[in-house]
């Protein structure tokens, strides 16, 4: 396959490794490099914790780029008329995988897909497969730096110019969509939903995962957009209701034997008027080894608990017509 597997179960941390040039002549072509610059995007998508993103020029000087979590979208600035190729990832205790070795020049000012970098607990491998909402992040992450760009290798993902908001993967919940159908009230405006003052998002007994929300969101605008899907599909959602504003009031998790759980907390409001709010647990099953990320995998699903027990209280049921 190209790839090296570890014989440890546990990867914790990962470093990139890519050979170019920081010079003004290409050691690769031996070709003088123009002015300007391009964006290289990297994608994350690895099942373990990777640390840091290391970039070597010509094995000498190494900047480490943090990666916050186990999915991410990194940018790079590249010097047009540059070389390099992508062919390991080194851990920073010195193990190795190499990657089947992938060589870019940049040729002109422009956006490069550089691929995406898998792992789990045993292999690691970078592939060519760009994923709309690893690409639609990295619009909204690194707009500065991408302004005026056009990509080069990809394409952007197609968007309805009348949908703002990213597509995420929620899926809709059917005791939600029951309840929703028999509604014959006014439909709702989502607004903002205001971030938790703190989450603790370390999980593990030595704290080696960061929890995240699922794709590359924050957690208010996951569980926002989860909302306007429930609205959406239920034909409830209305761009001209009332603007409905809402903010985390407790998020927080526990991977306890037995007593594992999501915890969230969520308040709803129209304009100064509090409209309802819920403190919902959901149990979540795990298992000692992977308890973490049982825990992350179960947060679509604790969402759905928190926002049918919203919806069923009296300030949406007012709304709603129920």
């Amino acid at each position: 396959m190209g790839y090296k597997k570890y014989a440890q179960y546990f990867i914790l941390s990962l470093s990139l490794v890519f050979s170019g040039c920081a010079t003004r002549i290409d050691p690769f072509s031996n070709t003088p490099i123009t002015d300007g610059y391009a964006v290289g995007l990297l994608i994350v998508d690895s099942e373990v914790e990777i640390a840091s993103l290391a970039n070597s020029v010509l094995g000498t000087n190494v900047y480490s780029y943090p990666i916050d979590g186990t999915k991410s979208v990194m940018a790079y600035r590249l010097l047009v008329g540059s070389s390099f190729k992508v062919n390991r990832v080194q851990t920073l205790d010195g193990r190795y995988a190499n990657l089947p070795e992938v060589n870019f020049k940049i040729e002109k000012s422009g956006i490069y897909y550089l691929g995406t970098l898998m792992s789990n607990q045993r292999s690691v491998l970078l592939v060519n497969r760009p994923v709309d909402v690893y690409l639609n992040l990295a619009k909204r992450k690194y707009a500065q730096l991408l302004a005026n760009l056009q990509p080069v290798n990809f394409a952007w993902p197609k968007q309805n110019p009348l949908q703002a908001d990213p597509t995420i993967s929620y899926a809709n919940s059917n005791a939600i969509q029951q309840w929703l159908a028999k509604a014959v009230g006014r439909g709702l405006n989502i607004g903002e939903i205001q971030p938790v003052h703190a989450f603790h998002s370390k999980c593990g007994v030595l704290e080696q995962r960061k929890i995240d929300a699922p794709d590359f969101l924050s957690f208010e605008d996951y569980i926002r957009l989860s909302l306007i899907s429930e609205l959406k599909a239920s034909a409830k959602l209305d761009p001209k209701g009332e603007m409905i504003t809402g903010k985390i009031t407790e998020l927080e998790f526990s991977i306890a034997t037995g007593s594992a759980h999501w915890l969230i907390g969520l308040e709803f409001s129209i304009g100064n008027q509090p409209l309802a709010y819920v403190q919902s647990k959901y149990p979540v099953k795990t298992s000692a080894f992977i308890a973490c990320r049982q825990i992350e995998e179960a947060f679509p699903a604790a969402v759905q608990n928190a926002l049918e027990e919203a919806l069923k209280t009296p300030g949406f049921m007012s709304y709603l017509g129920k």
